[in-house]
């Protein structure tokens, strides 16, 4: 299974359209974790499978939080602001062990980041738009997932792959 995640575009949304013409029918799933800052009605979200509401999203309904069933395992998309992201991921771990979540997947940062906890797959894809950190490419990420594997690639806003940062970790079951 494969995943395309982006977050914090911030209203620029060209890169958002190449990537959809890039990766539709090569990716099982499109995610959006929040700060897009575009309306819920934008035909740009006709291509994706979840999209979230981040703490610049305020004057639409997106939903905060989505959890979605996978051939591998419970998808816990949200933003970060109401889970505080930027202190800890502990907030984060306890909502993803509440519903059961084998990948747990936010933006808000703009910090990319790939972990696993207690076996669950961790991943904020840093900033489509305003990176930070001291990361100083634009990015997402590429999620492949494995009954043995979590791997997760980091691509900058030119699609070059960023092997500096993108990982492959073992899956561990309870």
């Amino acid at each position: 299974m494969k995943i395309l995640l982006m977050s914090d575009n911030h209203s620029q949304v060209a890169k958002m359209y190449d990537l959809i013409d890039q990766y539709k029918g090569k990716v099982d799933y499109i995610l959006h974790a929040g700060d897009s800052e575009l309306k819920v009605s934008d035909d740009l979200w006709k291509d994706f499978d979840g999209v979230v509401a981040g703490n610049m999203d305020f004057f639409e309904p997106y939903k905060d939080e989505l959890t979605l069933s996978t051939s591998e395992g419970i998808i816990y998309l949200f933003h970060g602001h109401r889970h505080n992201v930027k202190f800890d991921l502990r907030t984060a771990q306890i909502r993803g062990e509440e519903v059961g979540a084998s990948m747990v997947l936010f933006g808000h940062t703009h910090c990319l980041l790939a972990e696993v906890h207690d076996g669950v797959l961790f991943v904020n894809p840093g900033s489509l738009s305003f990176p930070r950190c001291g990361n100083p490419e634009k990015t997402y990420a590429i999620i492949e997932v494995t009954k043995d594997h979590f791997k997760v690639d980091f691509y900058d806003d030119k699609d070059v792959h960023l092997t500096k940062y993108s990982k492959v970790f073992d899956r561990q079951f309870s």
